[in-house]
């Protein structure tokens, strides 16, 4: 136990410090920009409410690298409601790896960039992490996704994953809140995403939420999306991403079960937004209601109590959704459904019973071949 002195090393690349228990993963706030390597799992139950790694305010971004060992850290708790929340808070030009964060509970309000494993990441590498729990964040308006909340810049992640979790936003993706980055690649998502609001509308998207470029490739959800609204309010959902500018490839989203929400009656639906219809198909609404369907109750428009996906003129403002990410249960389970991705080194599936999981790793030690003095017969 190096109780917040590191059980070694010098901080720089070839020799990291090490990060042995809490208190070590404490200091990693002192120094930034030094290589840190976990060698032992950690339990933050010591710290009821962790303070997240760098500061945005203070320009103390984390821009070193850390290495977790595909050990784990655990109980990750998080009460605030100001800032950039997760283990980290900003990562700027930063390389994280092999962090498997387990059993987190964050909750927030207002105005925050929200994620488990970093509230935003610039320019940084993310290779290989997993993380599960549950984050809530409510209030008038935040950027909440399972791994990060603000994903951007130059920045890439790669074999990683949001795992059995809850993730509740005004604006919320299950995997990240707002995605500018570079590329996400061969990542997945599992749990439940809900878009709350107590006051106004909410977006809520399966993967990534506000993804305005960039490219997310060979990535998969099984999510329950829903909605809690104080009112029944404005809802943009969509069942993999709310794509207004990026490249998707090879991305898929199970909608047979809970993946996108029925057609709600009392909703008022912005435009583009996914519903499911009472037949099990896929409707897009493709235009807001007519101003005599304004309800004088709401506050402002054009968010006008939704036309069902039925009836005489419901094809004045739905039409069927062609989402090429959208696949059932059975589809999901099956490999040759995924095109192009590779099952020889990353992922493995058990057909007709999972989803794709990412292949177990094994350590591979070298032998080193000892002569034989003194040999006795």
């Amino acid at each position: 136990m190096a109780n917040g002195l590191f059980g070694g090393g010098d901080g720089t690349e070839l020799s990291p410090f090490i990060v042995e228990d809490a208190q070590d993963l404490d200091a990693v706030r002192n120094n930034s920009s030094a290589s840190y390597k976990q060698t032992k799992s950690i339990d933050l139950s010591v710290y009821p409410n962790w303070i997240p790694l760098g500061d945005i305010n203070n320009n103390n971004k984390f821009s070193g690298s850390y290495d977790g060992s595909d050990l784990t850290i655990d109980n990750l708790t998080i009460s605030s409601t100001s800032g950039s929340l997760g283990l980290f808070n900003n990562c700027h030009s930063g390389k994280i790896k092999n962090v498997n964060i387990k059993n987190a509970n964050i909750s927030a309000a207002n105005f925050q960039e929200v994620g488990v494993l970093a509230g935003t990441l610039t320019n940084t590498q993310i290779t290989e992490c997993t993380v599960s729990g549950k984050v809530q964040v409510l209030g008038f308006f935040n950027t909440v996704g399972g791994l990060a909340g603000v994903i951007t810049g130059t920045s890439v992640i790669k074999q990683s994953a949001v795992i059995n979790s809850e993730i509740k936003g005004k604006y919320v993706g299950g995997f990240v809140g707002n995605f500018t980055g570079k590329l996400i690649e061969n990542c997945y998502v599992t749990g439940k995403v809900t878009g709350y609001s107590d006051n106004g509308s909410s977006q809520v998207s399966g993967f990534a939420e506000n993804m305005r470029y960039g490219d997310i490739v060979n990535c998969y959800v099984s999510a329950e999306l829903t909605f809690e609204h104080a009112n029944e309010y404005a809802a943009l959902q969509s069942p993999f991403a709310n794509n207004q500018g990026g490249t998707i490839t090879s991305c898929y989203s199970d909608i047979e079960n809970k993946g996108v929400e029925y057609w709600k009656p009392l909703f008022s639906y912005s435009e583009n937004t996914i519903a499911k219809g009472t037949d099990d198909e896929l409707y897009r609404c493709i235009r807001m209601q007519d101003a005599k369907d304004y309800n004088a109750g709401y506050p402002f428009p054009p968010n006008y109590p939704a036309q069902p996906i039925s009836g005489q003129n419901w094809a004045t403002y739905w039409q069927l959704a062609d989402i090429h990410e959208a696949r059932n249960t059975a589809q999901m389970q099956t490999k040759s459904n995924y095109v192009d991705w590779d099952f020889d080194n990353i992922w493995t599936i058990e057909e007709g019973k999972s989803y794709p999981i990412f292949k177990l790793k094994r350590a591979i030690k070298k032998c080193t071949r000892v002569p034989l003095t003194n040999y006795r017969r």
